[in-house]
């Protein structure tokens, strides 16, 4: 289908807008022209390249997974019966040692195929080998925010944390403003996987840099006993 054809969805039992009121219409058409939604209306004329029946179906704005591995894929499945810590440095984190380029560009594009089928259409993303995840979003026409994550030690892409912030940033000058689906942004991996200076570091990067900061934080129990034994404090 080309991104220049009109469509037109007929006999929807609602919409679900995102506007001031957040209505939701019922018994109406969409009609769209290349990548924009021009008219939403009831009976709307049925001229276009491709007219769909939208009878029993309802309209919603496209969803937004606010926080994704999405090669992660490769490794759905594995000791999901561990407790978070044990299955990152016994399990994820050895594998992940591994990873090239290209596997993670195949199971980039799995994971958006996926979304883009159950209705995700941007999706927030912190990884490794982060250009071939961008390349994968743009070829498959999905936003998504994107940052080469990088932890104390390291990661596959660079195997020290200091010299993968220093990566991590190249990565945002590469893709700030080169593409409209993709905003870039920085990722250090947790509090307790990353010191008090790098993570201040990362703060004043993404402020400089004029982006947005990923992080995990507070995932379980185990975390906050950690950030608490060794710094005195909670993650939050």
């Amino acid at each position: 289908m080309s991104a220049l054809e009109s469509i037109l969805i007929k006999n929807l039992l609602a919409v679900v807008t995102q506007d001031e009121q957040r209505r939701i219409l019922k018994n109406v058409d969409i009609r769209i022209e290349g990548s924009e939604i021009v008219a939403v209306g009831k009976d709307l004329p049925s001229t276009a390249d491709v007219v769909i029946d939208g009878r029993g179906k309802v309209a919603i704005p496209g969803l937004i997974n606010s926080h994704t591995h999405i090669p992660m894929t490769l490794f759905r499945g594995v000791a999901d019966d561990m407790d978070l810590m044990t299955w990152l440095k016994e399990k994820i984190w050895p594998m992940e040692a591994h990873l090239t380029a290209e596997e993670v560009a195949a199971g980039a594009a799995l994971g958006i195929l996926e979304s883009l089928r159950t209705g995700t259409t941007t999706f927030a993303d912190m990884y490794f080998f982060e250009d071939s995840i961008a390349e994968e979003a743009i070829k498959l026409n999905i936003r998504a925010v994107l940052a080469e994550s990088y932890i104390g030690f390291g990661s596959p892409v660079v195997r020290d944390g200091w010299k993968a912030f220093e990566y991590a940033k190249e990565f945002v000058k590469r893709w700030k403003n080169k593409s409209d689906l993709i905003v870039p942004s920085l990722g250090p991996h947790a509090p307790y996987s990353v010191e008090p200076d790098l993570l201040r570091a990362s703060a004043e990067a993404a402020r400089e840099l004029e982006v947005p900061l990923q992080i995990h934080l507070a995932e379980d129990y185990s975390e906050i006993a950690q950030v608490r034994e060794k710094y005195g404090t909670t993650p939050i």
